[in-house]
């Protein structure tokens, strides 16, 4: 059974660290493209609402919309629904941070069972004469059992990576709607 390279996995903690900040910076990036234009179209709809309004409506009425007008509504549709988002990219980034976390904690008992291997086997050989075939067969059994707990552990350790993989890929997709979205609120 190969060990693994602890470059390896300092490399690997350094992408993820990397691809998580990057990731971070995209984000904030975007909503503040997002809180930019979600202000730019409030203002244009309420302007055509004004004015679609102004136009079907008496002169004295008119004078009263516009006073009413000049004090904005707190909290608008279009930021209840970027709120939203807000939300779903928060419970996407802890789910993000749960795994990278939950991948560390594994990898570290991945280590450290190894190492329980290593040691047993060089008892193993260092004492072997020494050993009863009772204490032979029982630590063989032991050995066997951290193996295949080892194994169990590697399983749920690529497990874990896939599904880091698709909560990457969710991001994405998401991503890719609010880009659709946009291209749809620009063409209008």
């Amino acid at each position: 059974m190969p060990p693994i390279e602890s470059n390896y996995s300092l490399d690997e903690n350094a992408q993820l660290k990397r691809r998580v900040l990057e990731e971070q910076e995209k984000a904030r990036a975007e909503q503040k493209r997002f809180k930019a234009k979600l202000h730019d179209l409030n203002a244009r709809i309420n302007d055509l609402t004004d004015a679609a309004a102004s136009s079907a409506m008496p002169v004295a009425d008119q004078q009263e919309q516009a006073k009413k007008s000049v004090r904005p509504e707190m909290v608008t549709r279009e930021t209840q629904t970027e709120s939203e988002l807000e939300a779903i990219l928060e419970k996407t980034n802890t789910k993000y941070q749960d795994a990278v976390q939950l991948l560390r904690f594994r990898y570290n008992l991945i280590k450290e069972l190894e190492g329980k291997v290593r040691q047993n086997e060089n008892n193993d050989t260092s004492n072997i004469t020494s050993l009863t075939a009772g204490q032979n067969s029982a630590l063989k059994a032991q050995c066997e059992a951290q193996k295949r707990e080892l194994a169990v552990i590697r399983n749920k350790y690529e497990s874990a990576k896939r599904v880091l993989g698709m909560r990457k890929d969710e991001m994405d997709k998401i991503r890719a709607k609010l880009a659709q979205y946009e291209a749809d609120e620009s063409t209008k």
